[in-house]
């Protein structure tokens, strides 16, 4: 408030002697007075910039709905029923980001998933709000793209079972993958890979064989298709195939196993393609000893010719069974350097995932916190 000092003279007279207030205090006023018109125009600017982004957010879950259900059923009716269905489907994707949020989703993810499942379905979908977040969330956990995931849930679904059990039983085998000590992605990836073979010959349990293929596949560090038993399963589905390959094997001498029998070939390609891999898998690493000169694990010459006919058998890459051949060489090491009877197998993934081999051939194993 402004105080004015005023003099009485004489006659009942009045004027004013000076203006109360100093100058400084003017000049405060009017500043102040400036910085709130600026604060007020600045936080006017901020909702605005608000306003429109909410604005822009909405017009893209309208276009991303619009552009799913034109995917899904050819050309959208967006009038009448039509529109009703287009604007439950625009609360479900705005319900679905809402929950992506917490976890760093956006529009993008959910716009992903649900057109990810309309097209591994290849009809129409309606997924629920929940349902698109849970595929956004395992994405992000496992390391996969919401396109991978949708593309494995729509595999596993026309195996059998609901799109919720689908991302159960991918749940499960990436705890199968952390207690084995592999990487998950990789696992969750060729397990992905393989699931319309195993809906064929070679899987009578269904997906588990498949998941020991991956988890074995994964432990060296390669592919199913790497190691060579998919390639292979081709060439010995009848009689006359497999008699040939047991020849062609028997000629390559080496550890070979039961890749020697023609009925045992047969058999594994029509029942068991994991025990199939596994043969292949040992044959190559039997391939590679431990050099004590050179601290690292090797293949003679010969040894190298025999894998490349392997290679030619099975359809291998012949770097890639190399590759995976010297690992699992390495596994079979550590197993017979350490007594590991008394562990399961996952807690026997785990330590041969720690475990290294020096120069000496001694092996050691790293756990952190504990030298």
């Amino acid at each position: 408030m402004l105080f004015f000092d005023a003099e009485i003279e004489g006659g009942g007279s009045s004027k004013f002697k000076s203006f109360g207030g100093n100058e400084g205090f003017l000049k405060g006023m009017e500043t102040a007075f400036s910085d709130y018109v600026a604060n007020v125009t600045e936080g006017l600017a901020g909702l605005t910039d608000i306003v429109q982004n909410q604005q822009k957010q909405m017009v893209g879950i309208d276009t991303a709905a619009k552009n799913i259900l034109r995917s899904m059923g050819g050309i959208a009716d967006f009038t009448g029923k039509g529109s009703d269905r287009a604007g439950e489907f625009r609360r479900t994707l705005s319900d679905a980001l809402s929950l992506s949020l917490k976890f760093g989703g956006s529009m993008k993810d959910v716009q992903e998933a649900a057109a990810g499942l309309a097209e591994g379905m290849g009809r129409m979908v309606n997924p629920s709000a929940v349902f698109l977040k849970d595929i956004i969330a395992t994405g992000k956990a496992f390391g996969l793209t919401n396109k991978e995931v949708t593309k494995m849930v729509t595999d596993l679904v026309r195996m059998g079972g609901t799109q919720e059990e689908a991302l159960q039983t991918m749940r499960g085998i990436a705890d199968e993958a952390r207690r084995a000590g592999v990487n998950t992605a990789a696992y969750m990836k060729a397990v992905q890979g393989g699931l319309k073979m195993a809906g064929g010959f070679g899987f009578k349990n269904g997906i588990e064989g498949l998941k020991t293929m991956a988890k074995q596949a994964a432990m060296l560090r390669t592919s199913i298709e790497s190691i060579g038993a998919k390639g292979l399963q081709q060439k010995i589905l009848d009689p006359e195939g497999a008699i040939e390959a047991a020849a062609g094997f028997q000629m390559l001498g080496g550890a070979i196993g039961k890749l020697g029998d023609p009925f045992q070939l047969l058999y594994m390609a029509q029942s068991d393609m994991a025990g199939l891999q596994d043969e292949l898998a040992k044959s190559t690493a039997s391939a590679f000893k431990f050099n004590k000169a050179t601290g690292t694990f090797d293949a003679s010459t010969q040894d190298l010719y025999r894998l490349r006919q392997q290679a030619e058998l099975t359809g291998a890459n012949l770097d890639d069974m190399i590759e995976s051949g010297r690992e699992m060489a390495k596994l079979d090491f550590i197993s017979k350097s350490v007594d590991l009877s008394n562990l399961d197998e996952a807690q026997q993934g785990v330590l041969s995932s720690l475990a290294q081999i020096d120069k000496d051939g001694k092996v050691r194993v790293d756990i952190p916190g504990i030298e």
